[in-house]
């Protein structure tokens, strides 16, 4: 049986820049209106301005979605590399244990 080499710590340096990544997404959303001033579409302003609005609402909430499903990505990634270093610890002091055990007799 082969050993299988698992870096868990590659693990948790992904989940980190994907939490970042995350984050840009959802603060994002926001962005747009932020460089907008009132006049922005000219003598159009008060035609496209009103369409303009709603869709970028919805573009700021899918953003802020979107960001925040990533980060919970992210975590759940680090969640499973916690998981698998102490599944992992947990089994060796098992087989520790028993080798320990058959070494007596």
């Amino acid at each position: 049986m082969a050993d299988i080499d698992i870096n868990t710590d590659s693990w948790r340096t992904h989940a980190g820049d994907t939490a970042g990544i995350g984050q840009t997404v959802e603060q994002g959303g926001s962005a747009y209106m932020a460089a907008l001033d009132g006049n922005v579409f000219g003598v159009f302003t008060p035609m496209i301005l009103p369409a303009y609005t709603a869709v970028s609402q919805i573009f700021a909430q899918r953003n802020t979605e979107f960001g925040q499903r990533v980060q919970k990505g992210a975590e759940l990634l680090k969640n499973a590399a916690n998981d698998f270093d102490r599944n992992e610890q947990t089994l060796q002091e098992r087989f520790n244990s028993i080798g320990q055990q058959i070494g007596e007799h």
